[in-house]
């Protein structure tokens, strides 16, 4: 889309800003894509969650531990499907 096209934040520092309105917005699914995309975008596992437990201040704890369930969600099944393409090799 052209807003992650535009001059002036990295495709990483975007996914950082997404994940957290994801987060306080309670949005689930768009919190997983942009989960996934954030680690595309040049992310660390440990990046989204220092975004998502920062967003804690602002969304409370309840809803900070539950989107990080959903990353953690989203790297156990990166980690499946990763298993399975090296798994296939053998």
């Amino acid at each position: 889309s052209e807003v992650w096209a535009r001059p002036g934040l990295s495709r990483a520092e975007r996914s950082i800003a997404t994940i957290s309105i994801m987060s306080v917005l309670r949005d689930e699914h768009t919190l997983r894509v942009h989960v996934e995309a954030g680690l595309a975008n040049g992310l660390s596992r440990l990046q989204i969650g220092e975004v998502i437990m920062h967003s804690a201040v602002y969304a409370g704890v309840p809803q900070a531990l539950r989107s990080m369930q959903i990353a953690y969600e989203v790297f156990e099944k990166l980690d499946r499907a990763r298993a399975k393409v090296v798994g296939t090799g053998d």
